[in-house]
């Protein structure tokens, strides 16, 4: 080999030797894994023990009363609902608009809730309604207590008690830092709604759902 070939040999075995420069992750990499990452962990606020794909949202009006929780910022909307009483739970089912008219020409009231989804720190993904106040304007004081701590919990941590002799709840706050940022499921409120609600036979759209013929005295059983 000439000199000349083993000076070039030797300049590319160093140049190979160098440190190279690695060109930054962009933003949109960055904000992927940060995303990849979040949906691992189970360390987070509201994540632990939590499924990665969510199959079914509870509805309940019983407010978790030894549990911290948060409530979501924006997933929140008023719906006309009836109640039906069923062993030993109240279940919820929304009223499609055209439906209220009729369920009120049999004397069933279809009534305004606001719905709220909460998450606890335990990672129970739950919709809370919450009677809203009647055509005077009147709202009996669980209800009103209730929803205060609804919205006071999209900000901050809280567990409720109930308060009997006063006939409201109460509310205790988590110290500041105690926990982080609550992880919500990510879903609209359409897909929420549907899911606890639509695909669960809970919304009544029809003369033939189940419970208008119940109470229209027109069902197998009458």
């Amino acid at each position: 080999m000439t000199d000349e070939a083993n000076r070039k040999a030797k300049a590319e075995y160093v140049d190979d030797k160098r440190p190279r420069l690695v060109e930054p992750d962009t933003d949109e990499q960055l904000d992927e894994d940060e995303r990849a990452l979040r949906a691992l962990r189970i360390d987070l606020p509201g994540s632990a023990g939590v499924p990665s794909g969510i199959i079914s949202m509870a509805v309940t009006d019983r407010m978790p009363k030894k549990e911290f929780f948060r409530c979501h910022p924006t997933n929140t909307v008023v719906v006309p609902m009836v109640d039906h009483v069923r062993g030993m739970d109240v279940e919820y089912n929304i009223v499609a608009s055209p439906m209220v008219s009729a369920l009120a020409s049999i004397d069933i009231d279809a009534l305004p809730y606001r719905l709220w989804q909460i998450l606890t720190v335990e990672g129970a993904s739950v919709i809370i309604p919450v009677r809203q106040a009647d055509l005077d304007g009147s709202q009996n004081s669980w209800n009103q207590t209730k929803e205060a701590a609804l919205v006071r919990a999209q900000s901050v941590w809280l567990r409720v008690s109930t308060d009997k002799p006063n006939g409201r709840y109460r509310v205790f706050e988590a110290p500041a830092g105690r926990f982080g940022e609550p992880v919500f499921p990510d879903l609209s409120m359409a897909k929420i709604i549907r899911m606890a609600f639509t695909d669960r036979g809970r919304l009544i759209d029809s003369p033939e759902h189940a419970l208008f013929l119940k109470w229209a005295a027109r069902d197998a059983e009458s």
